[in-house]
């Protein structure tokens, strides 16, 4: 058996007020589904602080590792690998090709494929 849940609000770190959105007034939700919705709430929540603990933990891998000057960590349960930020230079040639129309076309080779 498939369960396909579709959650109607977004979790945020303060309590919530459930309501019965998408329900009918015609036909009442039996009130063991407001508990279980509770219960998922409340889980998803603390899943949702959890992720934000562990991208917290992430991002400080790397800051350590380049004021330590490492650029790789093996531990027991992890391989990081880190390679700082660096600046490129990279030709724009749609823009020389714009602003130098004569020149490109006289350099431009025709092939067959």
């Amino acid at each position: 058996m498939t369960v396909l849940l579709v959650p109607y609000y977004m979790p945020l770190a303060s309590k919530h007020k459930l309501s019965r959105q998408g329900i009918s007034s015609q036909h009442e939700s039996p009130s063991w589904i407001f508990e279980n919705e509770r219960e998922l709430v409340q889980l998803l929540d603390k899943k949702n602080e959890i992720e934000e603990q562990i991208n917290e933990v992430c991002e400080k891998i790397p800051q350590g590792m380049y004021a330590h000057g490492t650029d790789k960590i093996h531990s027991e349960h992890f391989s990081v690998s880190y390679t700082p930020p660096k600046k490129i230079m990279q030709f724009d040639s749609k823009a020389f090709r714009i602003e130098n129309e004569y020149l490109c076309s006289s350099h431009f080779r025709t092939k067959q494929r």
